[in-house]
């Protein structure tokens, strides 16, 4: 894979990310699994919502082959 055809892959993906995150953000906040009256207006119950999000998007682009999942936790060590 080339790097443009790479970079033109990642960018078809974020519109799809964008819109899941949002969603799964508004998700979380109603779910009722946390007091959000508890939080003040800062950006604290934001990120841990947007963390949580990203984890379960991370969930869905995850491969199912064992071999890539090498690859995966090697780039985490950059």
């Amino acid at each position: 894979m080339t790097k443009e055809e790479f970079n033109e892959k990642v960018l078809e993906m974020l519109p799809e990310c964008r819109s899941y995150l949002k969603q799964e953000c508004e998700r979380l906040f109603k779910c009722g699994g946390v007091d959000t009256d508890s939080y003040d207006d800062n950006y604290i119950l934001p990120k841990i919502t947007l963390a949580v999000a990203l984890i379960n998007l991370s969930d869905q682009y995850t491969p199912l082959l064992k071999s890539h999942w090498k690859t995966m936790k090697n780039l985490r060590h950059f």
